[in-house]
């Protein structure tokens, strides 16, 4: 299986182009970093974005109150099914090399404990990485609680990607055939060659 020879590629990449040229993005989308998704986001300025749901929680923070983001599912095209796609941008960890392991093993079985995640979650403003059910969802994750219900979910894929060229090489490529540098067949030609 390549990029270059996965229609589903192929789809989402035009996709991109064709919301693009339609106008969905802001003006300065081919080039615009974190900072235009965060200020724009605070500012109730932007519909929409992908973003881990702790950066969701502190733009929330930033906005003092006046702007509520939620999470949706990204409905899949016609005849195939919505996934959630999951990854683990955050953790907690404890070194082999504490003077109290006891206490580091005691702390991090609390934290994987039901009551430890409903804390953790609450702290960092996340789902609960082992929800069981619809009423211990935060009300921001109402929009998706089907799809967890339903465990339609999957990993981050780039997380389980050989390297981390594929990944950047996507990006530049996005920014590619949006300013016409780039067709979509070079991009996932791009990629097939970053995988090795």
């Amino acid at each position: 299986m390549t990029f270059a020879g996965t229609k589903g590629w192929t789809t989402a990449l035009e996709s991109i182009k064709k919301m693009y040229d339609a106008g969905c993005f802001q003006d300065g989308a081919t080039s615009a970093g974190f900072d235009a998704l965060t200020n724009g986001a605070s500012s109730g300025k932007i519909l929409g974005f992908f973003a881990p749901s702790a950066a969701a929680q502190q733009i929330m923070q930033a906005a003092g109150g006046h702007v509520k983001l939620i999470a949706l599912p990204v409905g899949a095209p016609q005849g195939t099914k919505t996934y959630l796609s999951l990854s683990a941008d955050q953790g907690v960890t404890a070194s082999a090399k504490t003077k109290s392991p006891k206490l580091a093993t005691k702390f991090l079985s609390y934290i994987v404990s039901d009551k430890g995640q409903q804390e953790y979650s609450k702290q960092v403003g996340t789902i609960p990485v082992n929800v069981s059910n619809d009423s211990s969802l935060l009300p921001q994750y109402a929009g998706i609680k089907d799809e967890i219900a339903k465990n339609d979910t999957r990993g981050y894929a780039p997380t389980e990607w050989p390297n981390a060229k594929v990944y950047t090489d996507l990006g530049n490529g996005v920014q590619g055939i949006l300013t016409g540098q780039m067709t979509v067949k070079q991009v996932l030609q791009q990629l097939d060659t970053d995988w090795g």
